[in-house]
């Protein structure tokens, strides 16, 4: 038996273990097995029996030549799970071989750039690739377990300590993380300040910061207001500034050129963002890497669908790479109006704008908003879906000369 027909004999029989594992569609090779999954990762487990299944692949490829007798067959060849993590990573596997036999056939009629980074980028995948080699002993595990009792054990990237709580230790690869918010609440700047957390924490981790509103001039001038402590608008015209401040500019711009920090503002399209997305991903290790898309609203796909459609085509793909690289990608996400018009003010999952999609496809979706009417410089961090973890607030002072955020305890702000 195949490898991709062990891996969708095993879901037909477990559906729930879809939530374990991290595929990309694209990697089987054969369309009806692309189809079966495709369906078994849209739909709720009770609805998954093979007539269910086969009627929804029917609706959607209607020239399928595939019949239920094939669906019926494919979960009879069902024995064990227990495998089904070193399936998928020899599926993977499959699936870069022959990215790479013609990426390299390609090369020997084109050897341009562009084709020599493709090249290096599958081969770095293939290297970060896990090898499952398991003898059944449990002493590396009871050896970590012993060790973390005398020290706590990172278990992501680093972000803000009361974040990190609600992330079960920082942020983690195969994570779409969503920060909603309406316009002018502070989304950016709270980004601006989460990157600066995480390149100053571990300086080996790289940022990849795609701008589609902002130049990377005006972005700049908000990392160094956060590291020097000067006003991101007295940074438009610095030479008024006194020469203290001054230095302390000077000082900043030198430690983020030792920085990992990337910064984007022409690349509005979706393709060129997972380009590069992809090509930093193949080569970082784990948790060195972290992508933020500000703001999802503003990405572009080719076609001319209905734009709830193309949002959920951003997602779903952003989502493939966070899984298939095991990186984190934040994106920021725009709220509806309609908050606007109701006495209450607190977000809810049903005020993501364009598509439900989002919440959908998103591990963590969180909505940055301002508690109170008297005062704008009090934000709260709402958690309200977590797959891993749990869901809660975090209410934080804002300074605006600063870019930069403090946790506050809620009864502080009473």
């Amino acid at each position: 038996m195949s490898v991709e027909t062990q891996i969708i004999s095993i879901l037909l029989n477990r559906p729930n273990d879809k939530n374990l594992i991290n595929i990309n569609p694209d990697w089987f090779t054969y369309a009806d097995y692309k189809w079966i999954f495709e369906t078994i990762y849209e739909h709720q487990d009770e609805l998954l029996d093979p007539l269910a299944i086969y009627g929804f692949i029917k609706t959607k490829h209607p020239n399928t030549r595939m019949d239920m007798s094939s669906v019926v067959a494919l979960k009879e060849e069902f024995v064990t799970d227990t495998q089904l993590d070193h399936l998928v990573i020899q599926l993977h596997r499959n699936y870069l071989i022959n990215q790479l036999r013609s990426q390299m056939q390609l090369c020997q009629q084109a050897p341009i750039d562009e084709n020599l980074q493709k090249v290096a980028q599958t081969i770095g995948q293939l290297g970060n690739l896990r090898v499952i080699k398991d003898d059944g002993s449990i002493d590396p595990q009871l050896d970590a377990l012993v060790n973390s009792l005398d020290k706590p054990q990172p278990t992501g990237i680093r972000t803000i300590p009361a974040l990190d709580h609600f992330l079960a230790g920082g942020l983690y690869g195969g994570m779409l993380f969503t920060i909603g918010a309406r316009p002018s609440v502070g989304k950016t700047a709270f980004c601006v300040d989460l990157s600066y957390l995480i390149a100053q924490q571990d300086p080996e981790i790289q940022v990849d910061y795609f701008t589609l509103e902002m130049s990377k001039r005006e972005l700049v001038n908000r990392f160094v207001s956060r590291e020097a402590g000067v006003n991101s608008v007295a940074l438009k015209n610095p030479f008024p500034l006194a020469d203290r401040q001054k230095k302390f500019v000077k000082i900043s711009a030198q430690k983020y050129r030792r920085r990992q920090i990337r910064v984007y503002d022409r690349t509005p399209n979706l393709s060129d963002v997972l380009t590069i997305i992809k090509r930093h991903g193949a080569k970082a290790k784990p948790n060195k890497y972290v992508a933020i898309i500000d703001h999802l609203g503003l990405l572009k796909v080719p076609g001319n669908d209905e734009r709830y459609l193309q949002v959920g085509e951003i997602t779903r793909d952003l989502k493939i790479a966070a899984n298939e690289y095991d990186i984190p990608i934040i994106e920021l996400s725009q709220l509806n109006r309609a908050i606007s018009n109701r006495q209450d003010k607190r977000p809810m999952l049903t005020d993501l704008r364009e598509s439900g999609s989002i919440e959908q496809d998103s591990n963590v979706v969180a909505f940055l908003y301002n508690p109170s009417p008297d005062d704008r410089n009090i934000k709260c961090l709402s958690i309200q879906k977590n797959r891993e973890g749990p869901i809660g607030d975090i209410y934080m002072g804002f300074i605006p000369g600063k870019m930069s955020f403090k946790v506050v305890p809620k009864e502080e702000l009473a």
